[in-house]
C-alpha cells in the first residue's frame, strides 16, 4: 500500500522575503468638464365640471410631453415655448402658465397651456472610460451620442473635441521599504508593512507615461517601479520582515546579483550602535575581572572590622 501523501497535499517550500525599495504610481487621466442642456415640457390642464344647480368641480392635472434631441436644441436657440417666448438668463429660460377659462352649467370643459424649461448644466468625465456625470447624477449614454433621456427630461451636449488617450499624468503616491515574495512563476507580492499594504504584480513591465512599471493586479490603476533590492553587508544579521521573521543573507535570488554592495543608513547605524554596547561590555567585563575581590567582616563582641582580600 502506497503510505505517501499525494503530491497536492504536500507543503510547496515557499522563496523567502527580500528586502527592496518600491514607489507606488497611480495614473491619473485629466479630468474634463463641458457644458450641457436639460429640457423639459409639459403641458397643464385645468378640467371643469359644471352642475345643474350651478356648482363646479376644478381638478388641475400635469401631463409630460416627450422631448426628442432636436426638439431641445430647437428650444435652446430659439428660447420659443410653441407660440411663448422662454424669458431668463444663459443659465436658465422657462416658460411657465396656468390655463385660465371658466366653467359652464351642465358641461365638462378642459383648457391647457404648455410649460417649457431649459437649464444650462455642467458635465464632466475623470477619465477617458469613466461614466459621464451631472448634477443628477451619473448618465447612461450610448457610446458616441450626445444626449440621453433622464425621467422627465432629456440632456444634450456638444462631444467635447479634447483627447483624453493623448494625455498622460502619472504620480508617485508613495516611497517606501518592504518585502517581496515569490507567490508562482509570474506573480509577486510586495508587503509593505509600514504603510500596511500588500502590492501583488506580474512580472512583466509596461511603459506607462513613459515610465517603465509594474502594473498591480489589486488596484486598478496602480503601478509599481521596479522594486530596486537592498543587499546586504557581510555578516550583518538579516533584519524581521512583516510577520517577525528573519530573512536570509543572500538576496539575489529574484533579480540576479546586486549592482552595489551599500547597506541603507538606518541599518549601517544600527549595527555601529550594536558594535560600540558589544565592546563597552567586553571592557566592562575585563575591568571587574582585573579588580581584587573584598571581604569585610565586624566582630560583634570587640566591633573590630577586618578585611581579607582574595
Amino acid at each position: 500500500m502506497d503510505t505517501k501523501k499525494p503530491e497536492y497535499c504536500r507543503n510547496k517550500k515557499k522563496d523567502d522575503p527580500i528586502l527592496a525599495d518600491n514607489q507606488f504610481f497611480v495614473k491619473e487621466e485629466p479630468h474634463m468638464s463641458w457644458e450641457g442642456y436639460v429640457c423639459k415640457a409639459w403641458l397643464k390642464r385645468k378640467t371643469i365640471d359644471g352642475f345643474f344647480f350651478g356648482g363646479f368641480d376644478t381638478v388641475f392635472s400635469s401631463e409630460i410631453q416627450q422631448l426628442s434631441e432636436n426638439d431641445c436644441w430647437r428650444m435652446k436657440q430659439t428660447k420659443r415655448c410653441g407660440e411663448n417666448e422662454m424669458v431668463g438668463d444663459e443659465n436658465q429660460f422657462p416658460f411657465t402658465s396656468t390655463p385660465n377659462g371658466e366653467g359652464v352649467r351642465m358641461q365638462k370643459v378642459s383648457f391647457t397651456t404648455e410649460n417649457c424649461m431649459v437649464q444650462k448644466i455642467s458635465l464632466k468625465k475623470d477619465c477617458a472610460t469613466c461614466p459621464t456625470t451631472s448634477p443628477f447624477g451619473i448618465l447612461k449614454e450610448k457610446p458616441r451620442e450626445t444626449f440621453v433621456y433622464h425621467k422627465d427630461s432629456v440632456i444634450v451636449w456638444i462631444q467635447p473635441k479634447r483627447d483624453l488617450e493623448k494625455e498622460c499624468k502619472i504620480k508617485i503616491k508613495r516611497k517606501s521599504t518592504g518585502t517581496i515574495t515569490k507567490i508562482d512563476d509570474n506573480t509577486y507580492k510586495l508587503v509593505d508593512a509600514p504603510g500596511q499594504l500588500d502590492y501583488i504584480y506580474t512580472a512583466e513591465t509596461q511603459n506607462i507615461c513613459d515610465f517603465t512599471l509594474h502594473k498591480l493586479k489589486n488596484v486598478d490603476g496602480a503601478y509599481l517601479q521596479p522594486p530596486r533590492i537592498i543587499p546586504m553587508a557581510p555578516g550583518s544579521p538579516p533584519p524581521p520582515d512583516y510577520y517577525g521573521r528573519h530573512l536570509p543573507p543572500s538576496y539575489d535570488s529574484l533579480y540576479g546579483l546586486p549592482t552595489t554592495r551599500r547597506l541603507p543608513d538606518f541599518l549601517q547605524e544600527h549595527q555601529q550602535v550594536q558594535r560600540e554596547l558589544m565592546e563597552l561590555t567586553e571592557k566592562l567585563l575585563e575591568t571587574q575581572a582585573r579588580l581584587p575581590y573584598t571581604s569585610k567582616t565586624v566582630s560583634a563582641s570587640s566591633g573590630v572590622s577586618t578585611e581579607i582580600l582574595y
